[in-house]
């Protein structure tokens, strides 16, 4: 009798964990597919920001009046130049831009401007290219866990690899502390 007992409890066990293993992995795929979703939707609306940006005078903050002619040159705009908050832009020349969902870094040139977010923590890489002031002009490339570990991201519709990233965000060194009791001699 303790024989089947033990055999049960350790089917039971078994079991349980097999359970336990299946719903965090499920739980993983999800909270990944999630955060590549919430880098798309700040990513699109990034490229909304842009080509307002673009089709702003430049008496309002927007684009040169000198580069309205050619519509994908988006040269002189950086996350400066759109509503975002200030403490959460990086880079000397306000070229990323982080948030709790990832870090995004924009490159623009006269043939238009490039989007890269990424999440290091999931792997995620989403990339958007805007080649002129339309909602058609907005291309995504990208799947959930595009990021290539190592230090190095890969474009999925190109076979570019940009090392380093762009927009590392430093981590600040944990707080010092004194694990000593006051008063105490050991």
């Amino acid at each position: 009798m303790a024989q089947h007992q033990i055999l049960v409890i350790t089917f039971v066990v078994v079991v349980i964990g097999m359970a336990v293993l299946t719903g965090v992995g499920a739980y993983n795929a999800n909270a990944t597919k999630e955060n590549w979703d919430q880098l798309l939707l700040d990513a699109h609306r990034i490229a909304g920001d842009v080509q307002q940006w673009k089709s702003r005078p430049e008496l309002f903050g927007g684009s040169p009046d000198d580069t309205k002619s050619l519509e994908a040159d988006f040269r002189g705009v950086d996350f400066r130049d759109l509503p975002y908050t200030p403490e959460r832009i990086l880079g000397t020349p306000g070229m990323c831009f982080t948030n709790l969902n990832g870090n995004y870094h924009l490159v623009a040139t006269v043939d238009g401007a490039v989007i890269s977010a990424y999440n290091l923590q999931y792997d995620n890489l989403v990339t958007i290219r805007i080649e002129g002031p339309l909602e058609e002009h907005i291309i995504v490339s990208g799947e959930p866990q595009d990021l290539v570990r190592g230090g190095r991201l890969m474009d999925g519709s190109a076979d570019q690899i940009v090392e380093p990233l762009p927009c590392e965000v430093p981590t600040p060194s944990p707080p010092a502390f004194d694990l000593r009791v006051p008063g105490w001699r050991g």
